[in-house]
């Protein structure tokens, strides 16, 4: 015990000691990849909470789930524990750079230090085609996919040292023994850096075009603006966190895979019953469950909510309707089994397409996270989440409203239940007919808009640094 209580004082004393400087290589996790690894990210309170009202609040992005990445926390620490003078070295990944919801984060850091030096030495592997050979080999070779960044940031110093951000990219093409060496010639005062003025959105690079701004929206998750826009609804793709599982070629694999895993599921809902009343256990929870459950991935792909339910005792039931023809890459289309329980995100989809035989179409545009150029592709069925690789959206040309009681008939249309409806805004109507005539159609806005988007003129003006 004289040990512990002789190492407990020594940590406290080192944490009261001033750090001038921060070096490292932080891991770069965001989460576990599947609920079967069962190994979450630990959690930081504090860390966390200051993550909230610096980086969280300074983002205008709706999911920032990004922001609580190892490697963002690293920096939130050490830009805490450094005080008033010193500097943090990282070697990180370098996502934070233009990712959408990062944006917060650049903010943060152009704010809180007097100088931010970010060299950028790319080697994304997320990305395809003339893209991914541009990145230029890995800089840790095969043991990372992600973009790599040295990361210097500078606070306090002499007044005559250098303020304000500074960027370097290191260029396309280069192999990772060219990188490699050419960082080894260089030291931070030979680095040609160029000097950056963030904008207002705090954007360092690939600034983007304010006109935007004006520009009618193609649709709107605000309920007062979604009449503005010309879609009125849009949804993210089929996010089954389980595509070996639900997705294939072949709709008799996905009827067996999918049977299959249903039917473990119900046999762990009943023996995790049986366990709670060996144990009497009366209100069991979602983590009881997942202690108990067995995490055999060739049984079944667990999520959260399959936990969840389990603890309440709800047992799954196979349709054979639910499978379904999906897109699932460009050109390339997939069986699915399409199912609000076995799919972990559903969006707003089963509006769009809300039961088998009830078609639809519509565009899916890449995401706003996307690592490849503005990509606009026009799909007939249920779009999968990462059709062009890293999320998106699907704007469709109708959705289906379900009949009840409430609207005085008993059924839709051909006796479904449901009523299609037009997905272009009567605003948008207005606007087109005013300015094109009154013989514009919903149609001709439609199709208009996703032949705009395809014209080069729609890309952002702005080239990269």
């Amino acid at each position: 015990m004289e040990v512990l209580r002789t190492n407990s004082a020594r940590a406290r004393k080192q944490q009261k000691l001033p750090i001038k400087v921060i070096v490292g290589n932080p891991p770069y996790s965001v989460g576990q990849e599947s609920v079967n690894d069962n190994s979450q990210n630990m959690k930081y309170p504090e860390l966390d909470r200051r993550i909230a009202e610096t980086y969280v609040a300074g983002s205008a992005v709706g999911n920032k789930n990004k922001l609580y990445d190892s490697y963002i926390r690293a920096i939130r620490w050490a830009s805490d524990r450094l005080g008033d003078e010193g500097v943090v070295a990282y070697v990180t990944n370098g996502g934070y750079i233009d990712g959408t919801s990062m944006d917060g984060l650049r903010k943060c850091l152009v704010g809180e230090f007097d100088a931010v030096y970010c060299y950028n030495l790319r080697g994304n592997q997320r990305t395809a085609g003339d893209q991914a050979r541009r990145e230029g080999g890995k800089i840790f070779g095969s043991g990372s996919r992600s973009a790599v960044a040295v990361l210097v940031l500078v606070k306090g110093g002499r007044d005559t040292a250098p303020k304000g951000l500074y960027y370097r990219d290191i260029g396309d093409y280069r192999t990772r023994g060219e990188k490699l060496s050419l960082l080894s010639s260089q030291d931070l005062r030979s680095v040609v850096w160029k000097a950056v003025e963030p904008d207002a959105n705090g954007d360092w690079i690939n600034q983007r075009d304010e006109n935007y701004r004006f520009f009618t929206a193609l649709g709107d998750k605000d309920k007062a603006g979604r009449e503005r826009a010309v879609f009125r609804q849009y949804s993210s793709g089929l996010n089954s966190a389980r595509d070996a599982w639900v997705y294939n070629f072949s709709a008799e694999r996905v009827r067996t895979n999918t049977q299959s895993m249903i039917d473990f599921y119900n046999e762990q809902v009943r023996g995790f019953e049986a366990h709670c009343r060996s144990e009497g256990k009366v209100a069991p929870t979602a983590e009881d469950a997942g202690a108990w459950i067995d995490m055999d991935d060739t049984r079944i792909s667990w999520n959260r909510a399959d936990k969840t339910r389990l603890a309440k005792g709800e047992s799954y039931r196979y349709a054979a309707e639910r499978v379904v023809v999906s897109s699932y890459r460009p050109f390339t289309k997939q069986w699915v089994y399409f199912d609000s329980k076995l799919n972990d995100m559903t969006y707003r989809l089963p509006l769009l397409f809300p039961a088998d035989g009830m078609g639809n179409f519509g565009f899916y545009s890449n995401g706003v996270n996307a690592t490849t150029e503005p990509a606009f592709l026009a799909v007939g069925h249920v779009p999968n989440f990462d059709v062009f690789g890293k999320g998106g959206y699907f704007f469709p040309r109708y959705t289906y409203h379900q009949l009840g009681s409430a609207d005085g008939l008993p059924f839709g249309e051909g006796d479904t239940g449901y009523q299609r409806r037009d997905n272009i805004t009567d605003n948008a109507l207005k606007m087109y007919r005013e300015t094109y005539g009154p013989d514009v159609s919903k149609d001709d806005i439609f199709y208009s808009t996703y032949a705009l988007l395809h014209s080069p003129s729609t890309a952002s003006a702005t080239p990269p640094i």
